[in-house]
């Protein structure tokens, strides 16, 4: 059997050999990094979905995959070009090959056709301007907003949502707002902004799902989203990849990759919600697998999935519309100085066997430190705050501390005093608890209270663990 013709062969440089146009394909380098080291590949003429011809080189997209063949790794910089002239003329001459290419164009045209992503900016913008909200209010807004087991089975749905609008700090935030951008913008291009907005709203609910199955009592942040917007590139890349042109495409091992970071950081980086990030990646896989993207299926005709992407909208936007009273309701419940509220709710914490200590501690030093509370408010702390601390077997300073502040507020300065002792003793190389203390005793102003020593409802380095597991907080 003879080889490839001069004609149809286009050097590469050293150690790679040639990229080969052959009778039923193309062969060529597995890798162009490794060249002869990696073996070689062939890929039919049939499994071409999609080329382009960028700077870089030649991206040529399979349903198996994409690889790009380097413009500076051939031996000529025009062959690129010359390369994808021949692979469409040969495309053409097979059977169905008209079809084929017409597949092809058309992915071209929507390419260069796309509309910059507008969706995944303005969630962007959202987890900002509720970051900017928490900064104004915090901690009532956390504590209002976050997602907690508990809590949602208490009725409180609106955690639902709010909680995958919240971040744990500016670092929290600029990690999941990049990835919104980088990975939202590029899963926008390729499914659609509709699309994409139902498969962000399926993620944020497999996120929740997730961390409801985990019995998360902390956990908040968009990156059960962001996972979900990485499984449906996923599932288009599985399920679609002749859907997506070429330019969108990105090579799998790169999915592998993330796939098997998550894996290790489960074991390894304690803090992270991995059961949002499985629970909002599986949604987005099998929300974007199911829709598929926009454009012709493999017969040209229509994709069939109109009729459920258009039940799905409206239910995003009822699930959104819902949320949104929801956390309306939820906010002004949760800073409300109404006593019969805050005596309801604190009955309502106290009813629940299984919630964190740190809900029911927060709660209630919100209560003792709010301005002029009233005794009824006072008493529904002091049940809080010692439920706490008998949850957490009088061992973490900061739980005793409130206690200490119910007591002072309410007026009773020994009982203060001697609560706070148990959390020097806990804590002794913390000035934050002796001056406490001198509040109490009178030697400081009863209004001028010390700075915390650590970020509000987050235990000191070197306290003990308040559960099991540390609270989930996706990232």
């Amino acid at each position: 059997m003879e080889g490839p013709t001069p004609e149809e062969r286009f050097e590469l440089g050293p150690g790679l050999g040639a990229v080969e146009i052959e009778p039923g394909g193309l062969r060529h380098p597995r890798s162009m990094l490794l060249g002869r080291l990696a073996g070689r590949s062939f890929t039919p003429w049939w499994q071409i979905t999609d080329l382009a011809i960028g700077g870089l080189g030649l991206r040529v997209a399979t349903r198996r995959g994409i690889f790009l063949l380097r413009r500076n790794r051939f031996r000529d910089p025009a062959a690129p070009e010359a390369l994808a002239r021949v692979i469409l003329g040969r495309i053409e001459a097979t059977p169905g090959g008209e079809t084929q290419l017409a597949r092809i164009r058309a992915l071209g045209e929507r390419a260069r056709a796309a509309r910059r992503p507008w969706l995944v900016r303005v969630a962007a913008g959202l987890c900002v301007a509720a970051f900017g909200f928490q900064l104004l209010f915090s901690p009532h807004a956390e504590l209002a907003g976050v997602f907690s087991t508990s809590l949602v089975g208490a009725g409180e749905l609106w955690r639902l949502v709010t909680a995958n609008v919240l971040h744990g700090g500016p670092f929290h935030l600029a990690v999941n707002v990049g990835c919104l951008l980088l990975i939202g913008g590029l899963a926008e291009r390729c499914l659609g902004a509709s699309t994409t907005g139902v498969v962000m709203g399926l993620a944020a609910a497999g996120a929740m799902l997730g961390s409801w199955l985990a019995d998360y009592e902390w956990a908040l942040g968009a990156s059960g989203v962001v996972a979900g917007l990485v499984g449906a590139l996923v599932g288009l890349e599985l399920r679609h990849p002749e859907q997506v042109p070429a330019v969108w495409r990105l090579p799998r091992r790169i999915f592998v990759g993330v796939l098997v970071l998550e894996s290790v950081s489960m074991g390894s980086i304690p803090g992270i919600a991995h059961a949002a990030h499985a629970g909002g990646f599986a949604a987005g896989l099998a929300a974007a697998a199911w829709l598929g993207a926009p454009g012709a299926r493999d017969d040209g005709a229509a994709p069939a999935a109109g009729g459920r992407l258009a039940r799905l909208r409206l239910a995003n936007v009822a699930l959104v519309a819902v949320g949104v009273l929801g956390v309306a309701r939820g906010a002004l419940l949760a800073v409300s100085p109404d006593p019969a509220v805050i005596e309801r709710r604190a009955s309502v914490l106290l009813e629940l066997e299984d919630i964190s200590p740190w809900i029911l501690n927060n709660e209630a030093w919100l209560i003792a430190t709010s301005e002029r509370p009233g005794l009824r408010q006072l008493d529904a702390a002091l049940a809080l705050a010692e439920r706490a601390v008998a949850d957490t077997g009088r061992e973490d300073p900061n739980v005793l501390d409130t206690l200490a502040e119910v007591h002072f507020a309410a007026g009773r300065s020994e009982q203060a005093v001697a609560t706070i002792d148990e959390a020097i003793a806990l804590a002794p190389a913390e000035p934050y608890f002796r001056e406490q203390r001198r509040r109490y005793t009178g030697e400081r102003e009863a209004g001028d209270r010390p700075a915390p020593p650590s970020p509000f409802g987050a235990p000191p380095p070197g306290s003990p663990s308040l559960e099991p597991e540390p609270p989930g907080i996706p990232i």
